[in-house]
């Protein structure tokens, strides 16, 4: 029942609600396991909570990618596919580390992403992606943090 309230209404959350929530929906997790999709889901609500929070809560935004990363470290390789999570937990990473003030090892981290995409041939996600990175750089050197591009997760 928290990943259907989360999926319809994270988007206009408050960062409390938003991390509240998501801590909820991760800590019974164990309840969804028994169908690939909902871990899945488990990971899309973390990343999705990471995004919302990046901007007003960074311990929260890593407190999210933590629970993604437990996620997907628990997860049983021969049942999924993680790679396109991890690619998307290691871009995450990157965002973070760079509004965090690790700001060029966040860069490396988060451009090191898009190789991935390049050679899946994923020309829509290496603009995307790295245009995010840029200006996130950007706006964390000259301080202008309203300028850093907001990304959300969509939760199908």
């Amino acid at each position: 029942m928290e990943l259907d309230i989360f999926t319809l209404f994270y988007f206009g959350m408050s960062p409390s609600d938003l991390l509240i929530l998501s801590r909820l929906a991760i800590k019974r997790e164990k309840f969804y396991t028994q169908l690939r999709t909902e871990k899945k889901r488990l990971v899309d609500i973390a990343y999705t909570a990471f995004n919302g929070l990046l901007f007003v809560d960074l311990k929260g935004a890593a407190e999210m990618l933590t629970l993604s990363e437990q996620i997907l470290s628990d997860a049983d390789q021969f049942i999924l596919d993680w790679t396109g999570e991890r690619i998307r937990l290691k871009f995450g990473k990157g965002l973070l580390m760079m509004m965090q003030g690790s700001v060029e090892e966040g860069y490396q981290l988060a451009h090191s992403v898009l190789t991935v995409y390049e050679i899946t041939d994923q020309k829509d996600k290496v603009k995307y992606s790295k245009e995010v990175i840029e200006k996130t750089r950007d706006a964390v050197l000259s301080g202008e943090t309203q300028k850093i591009p907001r990304t959300y997760s969509m939760l199908l």
